[in-house]
């Protein structure tokens, strides 16, 4: 699931991007059966994808603000290199 996430926030969280995984995970795993009658999904698979999302959408955007600050802080010490030796 990370990896899924992961692959839409490199897209910048593009609005059809983020509705097609969306429906994806809605029609597949979590309304899957109430929608298609010969795909029976197990509410224990159903509730472990509704409990495991928050966490993993938490890692998703914490490698993101990591990796802006890193690229920040890179960016910075950088310029403050060119104030010292120039």
């Amino acid at each position: 699931m990370r990896h899924s996430l992961e692959y839409v926030a490199q897209g910048d969280w593009n609005e059809e991007e983020v509705e097609i995984y969306s429906k994806m995970l809605s029609d597949v795993i979590i309304n899957a059966n109430e929608s298609t009658a010969s795909l029976i999904v197990p509410i224990g698979l159903q509730t472990h994808i509704a409990n495991m999302f928050p966490e993993e959408l938490a890692k998703v955007v914490q490698q993101l603000i990591h990796f802006y600050l890193h690229c920040q802080f890179k960016n910075i010490v950088f310029i403050f290199c060119l104030f010292v030796f120039f």
